[in-house]
């Protein structure tokens, strides 16, 4: 899928917001588990403006997400504001979308003790 993403203002002025619109590319790291990322589609798909596209997975691109803007938002900014991110950055033409290992939607049970089966969280 083509990657379109539209700048807003080509200034150097850290203070201005990136501006994406159109069709893109977010590469997931970090992700625990297909809940995990299974939540953070739902979370997408609530956000007004945005559509997830597609879903993949390969060996060499790993899990990519792509999501349809409908009009000029500030993605980065707005992925952020959510509590299971822990970071976004651009990486050449894709957003990269680091997800918090410690967030509720990635803690899964563990065995305390293995001969008495009791689980923990």
């Amino acid at each position: 899928m083509r990657e379109e993403i539209k700048k807003s203002n080509q200034t150097k002025d850290k203070s201005q917001k990136v501006m994406y619109s159109g069709n893109v590319r977010l590469k997931m790291e970090n992700a625990e588990d297909h809940i995990q990322i299974n939540r953070f589609c739902e979370t997408l798909k609530i956000l007004s403006n945005m559509s997830v596209v597609s879903i993949n997975w390969s060996e060499k691109e790993g899990l990519t997400i792509n999501i349809s803007l409908k009009q000029q938002i500030p993605l980065e900014d707005i992925l952020m504001l959510l509590p299971m991110i822990d970071k976004v950055y651009k990486k050449k033409k894709d957003i990269i979308v680091v997800l918090n290992c410690y967030s509720p939607e990635a803690i899964l049970p563990t065995l305390t003790n293995p001969e008495d089966g009791i689980l923990a969280v």
